[in-house]
């Protein structure tokens, strides 16, 4: 008698498909427009090969000064050319394995694998905010070393607890000193995304300046028109005495994404028929190759042709800012106690 397993009814192709869209949907980095598509990325995974990808660009001419304009028909305007550059990004690749012994779940009347399939979208959810975030600790990394933290306000103090002023601590001061590294353009930074911690002191601050999910209209809770993505992943750094919360500031689209399609088999399910002395194991493998990228940074030659860790995103040296200014880089970092 035959009898049917996950491994019969798990087809890795529409798999796919239904894991990659359940995990953009579970994620308020995707869900609120922080995180969007590039064109160029898609064409470059679909079509070429190697780890890194050199994107163009067209840098800004909005800081151009007009030439002024005579009656004297021998001087003829020079025109100027479009600067143009390029920004590196690498693709990245991780796996996962799960195990089960089927004599194991036999006994246990459980199937492991199948729960861990289940649980698939929600896996690639927090490992992508993951990165993310390990991304954006050495984009900031590469700014306070090379560009004297002009995307940072920064009130943290590393004193006792029982030290702490509220100039140490989140407000609507801070948040708008945060959006001013952006000078003019700070109203391009319409999402915040904060550690729990932080949203509850603001909450406890100005309750009546948050406007719930269900009464927004755009299906998330916002801060004085501030989108909120609320993560307890986001980056809080150990201090001597307290510890440092980064509070991040974001327009739309300020994260590239795009997945890698030619994976044949995402998903795969294997069959140990040995294992247990013969009562036989399976394996769930996952796999995924993307891109992730900071726009208006490149990932630096030290990392081309190497696999893309969390060590190295979070490195400074890893980054280097290609935008043509500060302005152009739709990403605020706030620092504070809490």
């Amino acid at each position: 008698m035959s009898t049917m397993r996950i491994s019969d009814v798990f087809v890795p192709q529409a798999q796919r498909k239904y894991i990659q869209e359940r995990s953009t949907t579970l994620s308020a980095f995707w869900k609120s427009g922080i995180v969007g598509g590039n064109d160029f990325i898609a064409k470059a995974l679909a079509n070429v090969g190697g780890n890194t990808f050199k994107m163009p660009f067209n840098k800004s001419i909005e800081d151009d000064v007009a030439e002024d304009g005579d009656d004297d028909p021998s001087n003829l305007l020079v025109p100027a050319k479009l600067a143009t550059g390029t920004a590196q990004a690498c693709r990245q690749a991780k796996a996962k394995s799960w195990s089960q012994m089927e004599l194991a779940s036999l006994l246990a009347q459980n199937n492991p694998t199948e729960a861990v399939a289940n649980m698939l979208a929600s896996f690639w959810t927090n490992n992508y905010q993951s990165l993310l975030l390990s991304a954006l600790i050495g984009v900031y990394a590469d700014n306070d070393a090379n560009y004297a933290s002009d995307m940072t306000h920064n009130i943290y103090s590393d004193v006792a607890s029982g030290s702490l002023t509220a100039a140490n601590l989140v407000s609507s001061d801070a948040i708008i000193e945060a959006q001013h590294t952006m000078g003019d353009h700070s109203s391009a930074l319409g999402a915040i995304a904060m550690h729990s911690d932080v949203r509850k002191e603001l909450k406890l601050q100005e309750p009546n300046s948050f406007i719930p999910a269900s009464e927004s209209n755009i299906g998330f809770e916002t801060y004085q028109g501030l989108v909120i993505v609320e993560d307890d992943g986001m980056t809080v750094t150990a201090g001597s005495n307290s510890p440092s919360y980064s509070t991040y500031l974001f327009g739309a689209g300020a994260i590239a994404y795009e997945n890698d399609n030619n994976i044949v088999l995402p998903e795969t399910i294997d069959r140990v028929e040995a294992s247990g002395n013969g009562m036989g194991e399976e394996i769930l493998h996952t796999r995924r190759s993307f891109v992730f990228h900071p726009q208006g940074f490149e990932m630096t030659e030290a990392t081309a042709n190497k696999p893309v860790t969390k060590t190295n995103l979070e490195t400074a040296a890893r980054w280097d800012r290609v935008a043509a200014s500060r302005k152009q880089v739709k990403i605020a970092r706030l620092l504070s106690n809490g």
